[in-house]
């Protein structure tokens, strides 16, 4: 029913629609729609009390219940690829996080941040996990933009720093260059950081061109992640953890978050259902292979 993507948007205490109002949105008859909402009350998805004159008030809401009377009973969501246990470990948590909540889940995996993000924008998509850093710079930029969940600490990346080609390197020095996906707010953000005040050259490659580029010598360096690397003449370069102002810098990027549309019918859904607790120890157990990550 459309109208259940209507109510989803109501919170507890609000004063819904009138029915006039909801059977102008619709197109429907006054009748049709005072029979879905007893539907959805019989059903146990709301519970509302009439306030004379002041309205209709929702005094309970069961947004899972009324999710799975939509005309559409699934989430969607996506994931960067999942190159790492870590993301592999966040897969299987929201997968079994949202099955035990009787709510059904379909994860699309895309490369990139930015491509991600606007999907979402776009309604393509009812959320997106990224790092907090790229969470933070696209509430910078859109207002229509929420920040529903934080997973904490090295939810999204365990461990990064500065790859080098040349085995013993150990600093950014002048002149190099640097290979940057600018597909990646992270990557672009923390490879300027990694910079500093250094005379670079930033050139411009898709994420899968970077490591065989530096093996090659045809760049000298780049930010990367250490997880899962599986290169063949990685071992010959110079992998350096982030130390000092870089690691403070880096740590956003390490952590995973959920971006929402403040206007989905989906976002009290997903709100409801989350349990980070839950989702961060099946990670956990994946990470420590303790299960094997169903996704």
């Amino acid at each position: 029913m459309k109208m259940s993507r209507i109510l989803l948007l109501l919170e507890k205490k609000d004063t819904i629609p009138t029915n006039q109002v909801l059977a102008n949105q619709l197109k429907a008859g006054a009748g049709t729609i005072q029979s879905a909402l007893k539907y959805f009350e019989e059903a146990g998805a709301l519970t509302l009390e009439s306030h004379g004159h002041q309205g209709t008030v929702v005094e309970e809401i069961d947004y899972v219940k009324l999710f799975n009377l939509s005309p559409t009973p699934w989430i969607t969501g996506e994931m960067p690829l999942l190159y790492s246990a870590a993301l592999e470990g966040l897969a299987t948590g929201l997968y079994e996080n949202f099955d035990d909540a009787g709510v059904l889940l379909k994860l699309s995996y895309v490369r990139g941040g930015k491509a991600r993000i606007d999907y979402l924008k776009e309604g393509k998509m009812d959320f997106a996990v990224c790092s907090k850093m790229a969470a933070q710079a696209a509430l910078s930029s859109y207002d229509d933009l929420e920040l529903l969940a934080e997973f904490g600490p090295k939810t999204y990346v365990s461990l990064s720093g500065i790859i080098f080609s040349r085995k013993g390197q150990t600093e950014i020095e002048d002149g190099m260059r640097l290979g940057v996906d600018e597909d990646s707010v992270d990557h672009v953000n923390l490879n300027k950081l990694a910079a500093g005040s250094k005379d670079v050259k930033f050139v411009r490659l898709k994420y899968s061109q970077i490591l065989p580029k530096l093996v090659k010598g045809e760049i000298d360096a780049t930010v990367w992640s250490f997880d899962n690397i599986r290169n063949a003449g990685i071992e010959n370069c110079s992998m350096i953890p982030a130390a000092g102002e870089l690691e403070k810098s880096i740590s956003p990027a390490e952590d995973a978050a959920i971006l929402v549309k403040k206007d989905s019918p989906a976002k009290n859904v997903i709100k409801a259902v989350l349990n980070i607790k839950k989702i961060s120890k099946i990670q956990k157990d994946v990470i420590e292979q303790k299960l094997i990550p169903s996704y």
